[in-house]
């Protein structure tokens, strides 16, 4: 029996795969909450006793989803799809390649095709960032997010790749952005962003071929680097090193300090709810693990960090330092 952060997987797609004890009720809620008899996987929280799996979407479970649409209407989506893609990016991405499935569309250049059977390092502003051992160095690419530039360790290292969204200040005023990308080859990947069309404009037409973008079908409430994570897997790296990707401690409040390892101070904002983290990391890794990896082995170098989410699940399904 597969049981990840004390929740129990009860449904594989087919038939149930747990009979020791009754689901019945929750999974009627599940059922009702998604409006169709489960095509996929669904698990049971131990701790909360309800149902959660991969049919959680914005049209059915707004606040729980793990995913804009279905894989079947994600392209054809007038809200999330392709259309709501080109209206964003069309204009002003004119170079590369627009790749697009069930669970991406993106902007394919060589920069980013070329993690394909290489050994990727992703690197978040959780507390194991500064709490855990990692070199870079043993990585042939180091990918990002968002506000890495104002962490010292962070300004000194090449980053290959970094994810940019909305809460990033674009303009020359962040003179530390621009600083840091004039002195790097730094892919800039605009992902979840709602910029000005002229403000975005500036941008590309000032680092060009440099920036691409990437939308996802999977957007859990857990943040940036799941997502990530999600695009780096289909591109089918030989490994994958995640640190800096966390969670929730019991003890983290609403409104109080985050253990942001890039910006001080942080206060936490959004969505706050420690059974939904747990929830939304054993969807994380299922999907990572049993619907896009092919052939990329993993290593979680925040294991055993407390308030790294993915502790029990990593301890069970990685190998011994991602070998």
């Amino acid at each position: 029996m597969k049981n990840w952060n004390n929740c129990i997987l009860v449904y594989d797609g087919e038939r149930m795969v747990d009979f020791s004890r009754d689901y019945k009720s929750a999974l009627e809620k599940y059922i009702g909450e998604i409006r169709h008899t489960p095509r996929d996987r669904v698990w049971y929280d131990n701790e909360t006793g309800v149902c959660f799996g991969h049919e959680q979407t914005f049209f059915t479970s707004q606040g729980r989803e793990s995913y804009l649409t279905l894989p079947n209407l994600f392209l054809r989506n007038r809200v999330w799809g392709e259309e709501h893609v080109k209206k964003k990016f069309g204009r002003v991405f004119q170079h590369g390649t627009v790749r697009k499935d069930s669970e991406v569309i993106y902007l394919e250049t060589p920069e980013v095709k070329q993690i394909t059977d290489r050994h990727l390092l992703l690197v978040g502003a959780g507390p194991s960032m500064q709490g855990a051992v990692w070199d870079e160095k043993k990585y042939d690419f180091v990918w990002t997010c968002n506000h890495f530039f104002l962490n010292e360790r962070m300004r000194e290292m090449d980053i290959d790749l970094t994810v940019i969204s909305n809460e990033v200040d674009i303009t020359e005023k962040n003179k530390l952005f621009h600083d840091y990308l004039e002195n790097h080859n730094t892919i800039i990947c605009f992902e979840n962003v709602n910029k000005q069309m002229g403000e975005l404009q500036r941008f590309v037409d000032k680092y060009k071929e440099r920036c691409v973008f990437v939308h996802t079908r999977y957007r859990s409430k857990i943040g940036t680097i799941p997502r990530l994570l999600c695009f780096a897997t289909m591109l089918n790296p030989l490994s994958i090193a995640v640190v800096g990707m966390d969670g929730l401690k019991k003890t983290d409040k609403l409104g109080g300090f985050a253990s942001h390892a890039f910006e001080k101070d942080k206060i936490f904002q959004g969505t706050f709810n420690h059974s939904l983290y747990r929830q939304h990391y054993v969807i994380l890794w299922d999907y990572v693990l049993n619907k896009l990896r092919k052939d990329t082995t993993f290593q979680n170098l925040g294991e055993g960090i407390n308030g790294n989410m993915s502790t029990d699940i990593s301890k069970k399904e990685f190998k011994v330092d991602g070998e």
